[in-house]
């Protein structure tokens, strides 16, 4: 997660990584766009309504 960022000539960003840790200025060319949802597949069209309930 991006938590900062500089708006200086050489992009870079303060991350917080998944187990807490924080890394300061990583360069914006080290850095990997992933996609909004996280990667995470959409719920399938049934999810959520019980079996043999209409709808």
């Amino acid at each position: 997660m991006v938590i900062a960022r500089t708006l200086g000539g050489h992009p870079s960003y303060d991350l917080r990584l998944i187990d807490g840790t924080i890394v300061k200025y990583a360069l914006e060319a080290d850095c990997e766009a992933v996609p909004a949802d996280g990667g995470f597949p959409p719920p399938s069209a049934g999810a959520g309504t019980a079996a043999g309930s209409p709808g």
